[in-house]
Formats: structure tokens, sequence, C-alpha cells
């Protein structure tokens, strides 16, 4: 007796000590859970458990027992659906709730450009992350100095900072980049800018999306859209990316001393339409040819892999938009 004892409670301890681990682990890893979805989930545990026990004690029941079986079987079915149903309308109501939350805290903190803000923010689009969302509304912002990569941002995929629609060019929609960095982070059919207003009618207009000093050295921009944007680099870049050494054996060895801001960065399907560059760099970007450059002035200064590249992309530029 005294050993079962024992063992019981030396099961109990186990079993509390484990639950806690799990609970400290939702909780260190800030694993959003529903308590409407467990209750549903272990009630469907619970009743097939049940239905395996009573099902073979089905036959040897007599038939009062047996009519008792399939009402009871019915209800309990009833109520695990009914449950699981509720959980997740409560869960997308709560998602819904929370996405939105953390996107109004974004527009908060999107046009103070202060080490707060910049923590407030990266908090908020992590948060958005976890939930799912990576589609962000950054319509407007003003930032600088910000790595979204390095406040563990890895994918900004269906953003957007500037809309470019028509009547809406108040300072609360101008968005202005300086020295931010998007390099390495999912970049695809973000709107950095989806168009310039009164482009194209003989004077120029001040750009309502301005990225100044920017990074996206591997990013991928597949699908991006900096359409009537304004993209400028501080400093020329310099004629060469590295320098050639020989190694002891005597074999040449290239050491690169400078990454361009479009280093192996993904360019398949960007638009950089009626975009005004200054010291722009496209050195070692990937999948040049398949963007767009369709009215984009300033790519006479900007350096290219090649003369055949430079060439391309300034045709391209008096090519009218498809």
């Amino acid at each position: 007796g005294m050993a079962r004892t024992g063992i019981k409670d030396g099961l109990a301890r186990w079993l509390r000590r484990r639950w806690r681990a799990v609970v400290k682990g939702w909780r260190r890893t800030d694993q959003w859970i529903d308590a409407s979805v467990w209750f549903a989930s272990m009630l469907a545990v619970a009743g097939g458990v049940g239905w395996v026990v009573a099902s073979r004690a089905y036959r040897a029941w007599d038939e009062t027992w047996q009519g008792a079986f399939i009402e009871a079987a019915g209800a309990i079915m009833d109520l695990i659906v009914f449950g699981v149903v509720i959980g997740v309308v409560i869960v997308r109501r709560d998602r819904r709730r929370e996405i939105r939350g953390q996107q109004e805290l974004i527009d908060d903190f999107k046009k103070w450009d202060s080490e707060e803000g910049h923590h407030r923010i990266a908090g908020a689009v992590r948060r958005l992350n976890r939930l799912g969302q990576t589609a962000i509304d950054f319509v407007g912002m003003e930032i600088s100095a910000f790595s979204f990569r390095g406040h563990d941002i890895a994918s900004i995929s269906g953003s957007k900072f500037y809309a470019g629609a028509w009547g809406s060019l108040g300072s609360r929609e101008k968005a202005v980049l300086r020295e931010v960095d998007f390099s390495f982070v999912d970049c695809t059919d973000v709107v950095f800018s989806a168009f310039q207003p009164l482009v194209g009618l003989g004077f120029e207009m001040p750009r309502h999306a301005q990225f100044r000093d920017c990074r996206f050295e591997e990013a991928d921009l597949r699908g991006a859209t900096f359409k009537g944007a304004s993209m400028e680099w501080t400093q020329e870049p310099p004629e060469e990316t590295g320098h050639w050494e020989e190694t002891r054996d005597g074999e040449p060895l290239w050491v690169p001393e400078y990454h361009a801001p479009f280093h192996l960065a993904d360019l398949a399907g960007a638009s950089f339409e009626d975009v005004a560059f200054r010291n722009a760099d496209f050195r070692d970007a990937e999948n040049l040819y398949q963007c767009r450059f369709s009215g984009a002035t300033g790519l006479e200064d900007c350096m290219f892999d090649c003369d055949e590249d430079r060439e391309w992309a300034q045709l391209m530029a008096q090519t009218p938009a498809a």
C-alpha cells in the first residue's frame, strides 16, 4: 500500500512538473493560445476515448442501454462540433482584434522617429508576424537608421509605404525613409510607392515617397513597386567593389570591400517606373532584366555590372509603360 501510494505521489509530482514546463514554454515563446480551442480539443479527445470504451461494451448491453448509448453519443458529437465551431469563431474574432490593435500602435508611432518609436514599431510588427500577418500599413512612415532584420523581422511581404492615391497628398501620407535597412527581408509585393501624382506633366513635383541611403542587400524584392519614388544615396558608389590578392600558393583571390545596396537582391518583377535615381548601384543584383524602368531618370549616373546592363536600363526607361 505504501509503495503504491509513493508511486502515485511520484507520478503526480512528475505530471505537475511537466505541466509547469509546458506552460512556461508557452509563455517564453509568447505563443498565442485560445482557451476555447483547447477546451473543444480536449472535449473531442475525451469523447473519442469514451466512444471507444463504450463501443466495446455496446454488444453486452440490452436494447434500453443501447438506445441510451446512441442518444448520448449523438449529444456528445453535437457538443464537440458546437464547441469547435464556437472556438474557431472566437479565435478569428480575437485574432482580428489583435491585428487591429497592433496596426493602430504602428499608426501611432510611424511619424515619431525616435529610439522608443523604433522599438514600439518593431514589437508590433513581430507580433503581427506571429499572427500570420505580413501585409502591414506603413503608409506615411518617417523613420531613419532602422533595420528590419536587426529587429528580428523576417517578412513584410505585401506591406505598403505610399499608396499614391489622388487626393492623399497630405503630410500624413508622405513616406520618408533614411538609412533604413531592408537587407535579408522578404519584401515580395511590397508597395514602397504605387504612384507619383502629377508625374509626366512637364514639371517636377516633390516626391511623396523618398528613400535615402536605404539598403536592400539579399532582400526578396520580387513584385515590389517603387513607382514614382525618389531613391538616392549620399555617397557616389566606388568604381571597384574589391581588389585582387594572391594566396600563398600564388592563386588569385578576390577580396570584397564594398557591397552595393542591391547586392544579391532578387528584382524579378520589381517596378522602378518613374523613379528618380541618384547614385544608385545595381551591381550584383539578381534578375535585373526582369524588372521595369519605364520613365526612370538618373540611370546614366547609376552603377551596373557592365555597360550593356546600363544601356539596357536606359533603353527601358525610354520605353512607355505597358
